[in-house]
């Protein structure tokens, strides 16, 4: 596809709920590495998101990784600020485990099941976009994402801890007929609406597979968590306005904002019908297209 056949980023994360650009040079590519490789990263086994590093460590990784990639991150999403970055890290399955794929889904260590991010906004009026970066290469045989274009318009429902993320009812379905493999260049990145299904295999490969992954709001968006504490019915979410820094503050370990006050709401569906699935979702396509 030429360059002038290539959409905007905004019209594809509207239209298809993604977007796959050409983010980093080689030497930020390098300085990316070597910043990982110097830290005291905690030991993994299948598959650790920043998010749930220790407080402090993540407050340093996010800090650090703003300053190196805030600037490119503002000049493919102008109209979002970068609240929360941190490194997504996908080791190696260790030598000796067994695995079985049984109808396009690996129940091995290291699989993600396809899901929905939490929301971050109120999606009646506004998405968050997270932005996916690849440190290496990356596709199917080292755990690379599969992506689900169109999902963002299936039926809104809450998501945050203690809700419900996964859809294990249409899991094999969604793996079999519609998530599409990424196979992202060391320096591209997929930026994807907070709404889209997504997922990943194990990493079969002999190398640790490193990304990074920025959460991005629109600009002047208040961050809304939505959450299930342990006195929220079945069915309901709790939903509290936060400041942007909320992520950077939690200690995940323990979880008293589970406790707060909040505004109690129906969680919606977080399932859905084959029927909605067939209705909204796309054939496969064979490319991605680059901006």
């Amino acid at each position: 596809m030429s360059d002038e056949q290539v959409r905007p980023i905004d019209e594809q994360l509207r239209d298809d709920g993604l977007a796959v650009v050409a983010l980093l040079c080689e030497h930020e590519l390098q300085e990316l590495r070597y910043a990982f490789a110097a830290l005291e990263y905690p030991a993994i086994v299948g598959f650790h998101a920043g998010l749930f590093c220790e407080t402090r460590l993540r407050q340093r990784i996010h800090e650090d990784l703003v300053q190196r990639l805030g600037a490119s991150l503002r000049r493919i999403l102008p109209t979002y600020e970068p609240c929360f970055l941190c490194y997504v890290v996908k080791p190696p399955v260790p030598e000796g485990l067994v695995h079985v794929h049984h109808n396009f889904r690996d129940t091995g260590v290291g699989t993600v099941p396809v899901h929905r991010d939490w929301s971050f906004v109120d999606e009646r009026r506004a998405a968050s976009v997270n932005v996916w970066i690849a440190l290496d290469d990356t596709d199917v045989g080292n755990g690379g994402l599969h992506v689900v274009p169109g999902s963002h318009r299936l039926p809104l429902h809450a998501r945050g801890p203690g809700l419900p993320m996964a859809m294990e009812e249409h899991s094999e379905a969604i793996w079999r007929d519609f998530a599409v493999p990424l196979a992202l260049p060391a320096g591209h990145a997929v930026a994807y609406d907070s709404r889209l299904i997504h997922g990943s295999l194990p990493n079969r490969s002999a190398r640790v597979r490193v990304s990074v992954n920025a959460l991005c709001l629109p600009v002047g968006e208040t961050m809304r968590i939505s959450y299930a504490g342990p006195q929220t019915p079945s069915g309901f979410a709790e939903v509290i306005d936060v400041g942007a820094s909320w992520l950077l503050e939690q200690d995940f370990t323990r979880p008293e904002f589970l406790t707060r006050a909040a505004t109690r709401v129906p969680a919606g569906q977080a399932s859905f019908t084959t029927s909605e699935l067939t209705s909204v979702l796309r054939p496969l396509p064979t490319t991605v297209t680059t901006s």
